[in-house]
């Protein structure tokens, strides 16, 4: 059942959906209408659902909707928004892509008790392709092998944050983790990343991948990650600061870097470790490996305090390695 219910405020309306079954939709759903705001809003997960017939068919919300509200629903099928100003999604479950473009504008994108599970669309190599400013808060993400871009891509066009707090996220061994690129400020605080995977030797950063973006981690965990490729926790290339506190790295596999591999042609790039342990890391290939740990390489200030690992192995076919590999310009003060 559908009930809709409209609000007139001078020139801009209000519409609230209320959806209390499972709805089928056959086609793409397009709204170009001027809103003020639309909410969507159900009376629980399991019995207020959107399907889509065709799995590659999506909602699309043009910039003409400035706000919109999905609460208690399930979607299966894609979500498009586009330059619109305020977006919710609270206590909902979507299985399929989320794509989005914020180039003009975005004041908030809040997404809390979100349940996600992969694009079920194979001619869509995003799971997740998000900009603006995002809030995410107690959410579970579940990536599949469709996932080729990530399970989670954010662009901040050098204006936009992102927020993640206690939050969880899952590759379940078919994809990669999180790319960042050009975030104002991004911050991470409580969460999880695991069984996270790369098998494509020009992929790098198995966990998160961080360019050009002033970024703060804390009280979080990597663990069952593996890569073919360098940083198997994280990949962290020109970014302007960084600070990590309390992180946890367990069972990561990669060819180098496995805790971190950092890269800078900036003027300086500084990042800050604090209280990071590091247990059962494997490292594989067949040429030196240049940085166990920690690879640090360009134009970096780089600070290790309170750095503990145990249960290292050495997989590869090389007998020439080292657990902490610096060149270029970079300077490393351990404590």
């Amino acid at each position: 059942m559908l009930l809709a219910k409209f609000y007139f405020k001078l020139f801009f309306i209000n519409i609230d959906i209320y959806i209390d079954s499972t709805i089928i939709i056959h086609d793409d759903y397009y709204i170009n209408n001027y809103l003020e705001k639309l909410s969507i809003i159900g009376n629980g997960r399991e019995n207020s659902i959107l399907e889509f017939s065709n799995k590659l068919n999506k909602f699309y919300f043009s910039e003409n909707v400035q706000e919109i509200e999905l609460k208690n629903i399930t979607i299966i099928g894609n979500l498009f928004f586009d330059n619109n100003i305020k977006v919710n999604l609270d206590s909902i479950s979507i299985s399929g892509y989320i794509d989005s473009n914020f180039e003009k504008q975005n004041e908030k994108i809040k997404m809390y008790n979100v349940l996600y599970n992969g694009t079920l669309s194979s001619n869509n190599n995003k799971c997740i392709n998000l900009g603006g400013n995002i809030e995410i808060e107690k959410s579970k993400f579940y990536g599949n092998w469709l996932c080729k871009e990530r399970l989670l891509k954010f662009n901040g066009l050098n204006k936009y944050n992102i927020s993640i707090k206690n939050s969880y996220f899952s590759g379940e061994y078919q994809c990669s983790g999180l790319i960042i690129d050009k975030g104002n400020l991004v911050d991470i605080d409580s969460c999880v990343f695991e069984k996270v995977f790369n098998s494509n030797n020009d992929l790098e950063g198995t966990g998160i991948k961080i360019i050009n973006s002033k970024t703060f981690i804390r009280y979080s965990t990597f663990k069952n990650i593996y890569g073919v490729n360098v940083g198997g926790a994280l990949y962290m290339d020109n970014v302007y600061e960084f600070e990590a506190d309390h992180l946890d790295i367990n069972n990561v596999t990669s060819s180098s870097g496995s805790f971190a591999y950092i890269t800078s042609e900036l003027t300086t790039s500084t990042s800050k470790f604090r209280n990071i342990r590091q247990y059962n890391s494997d490292f594989i290939g067949f040429q030196t490996i240049e940085g166990f740990f920690l690879h640090i390489e360009g134009n970096n200030e780089v600070t290790l305090d309170n750095y503990y690992a145990e249960n290292i192995n050495n997989l590869s076919y090389s007998f020439n390695f080292n657990a902490i590999w610096i060149e270029g310009q970079s300077h490393l003060t351990i404590r």
